[in-house]
């Protein structure tokens, strides 16, 4: 009896523990320091923004103006509103829309004058990529709603447009 009600209990917190889904760890100004901050960056480095480069920013920033730090983030810190920022941004897309972004890649690689061997490896690297990006799109859908005010600004960084 006990190990039934253990097992039923455990059965009920972890239930409740996917309804109530990730907590919205980012705030507005958070994201709004993170597009601020890429605003002044991304014209004088050259560079558009995308996911997974936070460190290559601090880095950049570092060497610069240290915006960054200036704001008060360390590199740690920088490292989660960023990549949550960015995540949060995919997920404010719809779905036909981020969908379209990819349309064509797999064609044009395997058109491409590379090797059998050096496509397979691109291939096999963008679906990873791709899945990477998908998951993390809809993990940072609760975040969705703080970013949105954002995603023009954002969408221009990432030359999604």
């Amino acid at each position: 009896m006990i190990r039934y009600a253990t097992c039923a209990a455990a059965a009920v917190a972890l239930m409740l523990a996917g309804l109530a889904g990730p907590a919205v760890a980012l705030e507005h100004h958070e994201a709004s320091a993170v597009v601020s901050i890429l605003e002044r960056l991304a014209p004088e480095r050259g560079e558009t923004v995308f996911p997974n480069a936070a460190e290559d920013w601090f880095e950049y920033d570092s060497e610069q103006e240290g915006l960054i730090e200036a704001a008060g983030y360390d590199s740690e810190e920088w490292q989660e509103i960023y990549e949550d920022t960015i995540s949060a941004y995919l997920a404010t897309i719809p779905d036909d829309e981020y969908a379209a972004f990819f349309d064509g890649v797999e064609e044009r690689l395997a058109a491409s004058d590379l090797s059998a061997e050096q496509k397979a490896q691109l291939l096999e690297q963008w679906r990873s990529d791709v899945a990477e990006l998908d998951q993390r799109r809809r993990q940072a859908k609760p975040m969705a709603v703080v970013v949105k005010p954002l995603a023009p600004r954002l969408s221009a960084l990432m030359a999604m447009n």
